[in-house]
């Protein structure tokens, strides 16, 4: 036997090594697909799952899409095919209703609307007192939901009575409730209170601060004494009452500082009334039979001066008790 030189073997040595491990290397790799593919499969069959779930959402999306825009189309098809409620039928319910669920219905349509301002129109006399509430109940009446103030429209007439305890809603509501009929007023009879209300409502003053006002006078039992409120002269822009003829103001020995504190909101009597077109100016004292005092005097006087019942002549006259009841509307 021949004897291989030690190079010889060692390089045989070394290639069998390396052939080793060239087969672990494919043995293994072997073994990392086996493995690997089952993974890719999953991944494949879940993204193939996935992906079809999101169509089948996209799907029912539209088909709910679609099914909505249909109920849309039935819904005002349905709409179109219920019958409208004729305007004779209409405007008869209306009529049923009281006056102040009248002129709150006048938002609902033009055609109420215009039923109702063709009654507003006709309203040429105006009634407004301050007294106890309950006595303005009865047949016509109507009081309002969330303030203490009653409404009755009879043929031309239409008479507002606010609480004599009235509170800061209430006279928002009043003022509201006026000047719903203030463009065709000919004729207004008005307490002293509602007379310094009116002028506040004109002014640049906020009628809840004015209440506070009126509360703190009558707190401080200072109501009779000459306190006054100084307040800049504004334009409303446009006259309140522009086709009154005869105005009366009711007043009782009490009331009169109402009656003086008109002059004191910056509101000029131009822009209450058009003094061209007054044919009276009455100041009614429902509690006294006689001249007033100096004291009533005085603040009737302050009244006069801003209403320019100087150049009246005729036009201006004061009653007493004893004929006051006759000029009651």
């Amino acid at each position: 036997m021949s004897c291989l030189p030690s190079s010889s073997r060692s390089q045989k040595c070394k290639k069998v090594q390396e052939n080793l491990q060239l087969e672990n290397h494919l043995s293994t790799i072997s073994r990392i697909r086996e493995k690997i593919m089952p993974l890719q499969l999953i991944r494949r069959l879940s993204f193939r799952h996935r992906r079809n779930q999101e169509n089948a959402e996209k799907n029912i999306t539209e088909t709910m899409r679609k099914a909505s825009s249909c109920k849309g189309l039935l819904r005002n098809e349905r709409a179109e095919d219920k019958p409208r409620l004729p305007d004779d039928l209409l405007l008869r319910i209306i009529d049923q209703c009281d006056a102040i669920e009248q002129i709150r219905m006048r938002a609902v349509c033009k055609t109420i609307k215009s039923h109702v301002d063709k009654k507003i129109k006709k309203i040429t006399h105006l009634n407004v007192e301050k007294r106890d509430i309950d006595t303005a109940s009865g047949r016509g009446w109507a009081r309002h939901r969330h303030a203490q103030v009653s409404l009755k429209m009879r043929m031309n007439t239409a008479k507002i009575v606010v609480d004599s305890r009235w509170t800061s809603r209430d006279v928002s509501t009043v003022v509201g409730a006026m000047s719903v009929y203030r463009k065709t007023i000919l004729e207004a009879t008005i307490d002293a209170p509602i007379a310094e209300l009116l002028v506040v409502s004109l002014s640049a003053l906020d009628l809840n601060r004015w209440y506070a006002f009126q509360c703190f006078m009558k707190a401080m039992d200072v109501f009779d004494e000459d306190m006054h409120m100084d307040c800049d002269f504004v334009n409303p822009g446009e006259v309140y009452w522009p086709n009154i003829q005869h105005l009366s103001v009711r007043t009782t020995e009490q009331q009169a500082p109402h009656l003086a504190r008109v002059i004191d909101y910056g509101v000029q009597c131009n822009w209450v009334l058009d003094r061209r077109n007054l044919c009276r100016l009455r100041i009614i004292f429902t509690d006294l039979d006689a001249s007033p005092s100096r004291k009533v005097s005085r603040h009737v006087y302050h009244f006069r001066c801003w209403a320019g019942s100087a150049g009246f002549d005729h036009r201006y006259e004061q009653q007493f008790a004893a004929k006051a009841q006759s000029v009651m509307i």
